[in-house]
């Protein structure tokens, strides 16, 4: 799988979470769970979304991390191509 092919499953996979997460709130929203979900970070997902704390990873760092490494294979295919010549 190429790299932009893996930051488009990122980016389907953030729309699932986002879902993922409206359906909980919806579903925690008036029940005695309420404080427990949100004192957890809705289990994870607020961290998924980049929400927790700045520190953790998310899926949005996933695909700064995957555009990064994208670019440093295009500077190092650049500069083997150049060493070539």
């Amino acid at each position: 799988m190429k790299i932009a092919e893996q930051i488009q499953s990122v980016k389907e996979a953030i729309a699932l979470v986002e879902e993922a997460k409206q359906l909980l709130e919806e579903a925690v929203e008036y029940s005695s769970c309420r404080a427990h979900y949100e004192g957890y970070e809705g289990y994870g997902i607020e961290q998924l979304l980049g929400n927790g704390n700045p520190h953790d990873y998310s899926l949005f760092k996933l695909m700064d991390d995957m555009k990064e490494q994208a670019a440093e294979m295009k500077i190092q295919c650049e500069h083997e191509m150049n060493s070539n010549l």
